[in-house]
This record gives C-alpha cells, sequence and structure tokens, in this order.
C-alpha cells in the first residue's frame, strides 16, 4: 500500500522502485529476479510483473496448466526499465506457483535439470493437495531428487489458491 492509500501499490511500480533502490545502493554488478503479485480478494484477479524471474504456473482445478511468462530485464541490471504487468484469471479452486529457479535447476544423481516440464508434473501429481501440502511436497521432491544433499541453490516457493466460494461478509454494525 502506497503511503495510506485505499488501493495497492501496482506491481511493475513495486519493481521499479525495488530497481532504482538496487542500483542506487549498491554499486555493484549483482542483480536479482523478483515476481510480484497483488490479489484482489474474492474476485480472482491477479495483477502480476516479473523481474526476470522464472514462469509461473497456474493450476486450474479441473487439472489443466498454464504457464505465466516471467521475462522481463532483473532487477540492478539496468535503470529506467519499465516492467509489463499481466492480468491473470484464477477460477475457484485455481492456485498460482510462483517459485525460484532452484527448482527447475534442481539436478538429479546424473545430473539432469528437473526443467519447467519436471515441476509441473509434481505440480500435477499432488493437484488435490492443499497449498500448504503442495508446497511442502516440491519442496520434498526437490530434497528426494538430489539424494538429500543441499539444494545447489535456493529453493522457495508461493502458492496462492482462490478458495471455492467468495468469504460471505457480515453486514455493517449498527451505531451502538
Amino acid at each position: 500500500w502506497a503511503g495510506g492509500e485505499a488501493r495497492p501499490v501496482p506491481p511493475a511500480r513495486v519493481l521499479q522502485r525495488a530497481n532504482d533502490r538496487l542500483l542506487d545502493e549498491l554499486h555493484t554488478d549483482l542483480y536479482a529476479t523478483a515476481a510480484v503479485a497483488v490479489c484482489e480478494p474474492g474476485s480472482g484477479r491477479v495483477t502480476y510483473a516479473s523481474a526476470g524471474h522464472p514462469d509461473a504456473l497456474v493450476l486450474e482445478p479441473g487439472g489443466e496448466m498454464r504457464w505465466i511468462d516471467g521475462s522481463g530485464v532483473p532487477l540492478g541490471m539496468l535503470r529506467g526499465v519499465e516492467w509489463e504487468e499481466q492480468r491473470i484469471e484464477l477460477a475457484p479452486g485455481a492456485r498460482l506457483l510462483i517459485h525460484s529457479d532452484g527448482f527447475t535447476e534442481c539436478p538429479d544423481a546424473a545430473g539432469r535439470l528437473l526443467g519447467p516440464e519436471g515441476l509441473a508434473a509434481i505440480a500435477a501429481r499432488e493437484r488435490t493437495a492443499s497449498a500448504d501440502d503442495l508446497a511442502d511436497a516440491l519442496l520434498a521432491a526437490m530434497r528426494a531428487r538430489s539424494g538429500g544433499a543441499r539444494a545447489p541453490d535456493d529453493l522457495s516457493c508461493i502458492v496462492l489458491e482462490r478458495a471455492e466460494e467468495a468469504p460471505r461478509r457480515r453486514p455493517p454494525r449498527a451505531p451502538p
């Protein structure tokens, strides 16, 4: 939320501010990927922007899946970048999986990377699990894939799930 405003800061603006801050304060060749999602409770609308973060995955309640483009310049690389926002509609029961590249780049014992298809296969297999259990299952699959060894990269994910039905609002209370 911006300075007491009644509406959230748009995701592209969040990325612009973070980028400016990194460039102004770090003075380094390091960069970072990021994704920002603003959810509208009850409607299923998500506004999404990515700064070079891996493609996000939408898991529909019927089993269909679709990827959300994660292209965009990573934070800390260039000044004056304008990130594009995408509008995503989540049906009741749908989920949005935002994850770090540590998942798709997790090697097995032979050095083969999981890749986006492998991540989607795990998510499909666990599609009836709760959002928390899906995240736990993804992490467990990476531990199993790497033989229990420490993953070579960070493993972070967020699973956003739209409720099956919108929460009911209580009527306003009458003044005392």
